[in-house]
């Protein structure tokens, strides 16, 4: 809120970024002009509401609620090990260090994973210049592989390798 307007803030990842106005058009419904969009809110009981972002009558997006990621320090060492895409020709490996999750991916680079939201998959983890990693589990409960998302790219599968 600023005053008694409702506002969108600015990205503060994106310089040019500036914070939007939302205009209530009903008591679930909001017009965001800057983006040609409507946000209606879906309510269901007493749960938070899902959010449907719609352009020109088509649904471009639904939010939904999700409950934050807030992993035990101890489980971090499932997602440990080495990860290969014969469809990227690359390989991953993920470590934990100092109690932060960390992906490598050679010759250097170095990414933090950010836990994102709970999921029942096995865990779902966003860094910053990466992308979005969502680890897979088998029957047993052991961590088996990731799928790697990040622009155009959409659920590219990373296979976890045996340790030796």
């Amino acid at each position: 809120m600023d005053g008694d307007k409702l506002i969108i803030p600015a990205d503060p990842d994106n310089d040019d970024d500036e914070p939007e106005a939302v205009i209530p058009r009903s008591a679930d419904r909001f017009l965001v002009p800057e983006r040609d969009k409507e946000l209606i809110f879906i309510h269901r009981d007493n749960e938070r509401p899902e959010i449907r972002v719609r352009r020109d009558g088509y649904d471009e997006e639904r939010l939904i609620p999700v409950t934050p990621a807030a992993p035990a320090p101890d489980t971090l060492t499932d997602y440990t090990g080495h990860y290969a895409s014969d469809e990227a020709e690359t390989r991953l490996r993920i470590e934990v260090d100092n109690g932060q999750l960390i992906a490598h991916r050679r010759p250097a680079d170095r990414f933090e994973l950010e836990p994102l939201y709970a999921d029942a998959r096995g865990g779902t983890f966003e860094a910053d210049d990466l992308g979005l990693l969502r680890f897979s589990r088998d029957g047993n409960g052991k961590v088996d592989g990731l799928s790697f998302s990040r622009g155009r790219v959409y659920d590219m599968r990373f296979e976890r390798e045996e340790d030796d």
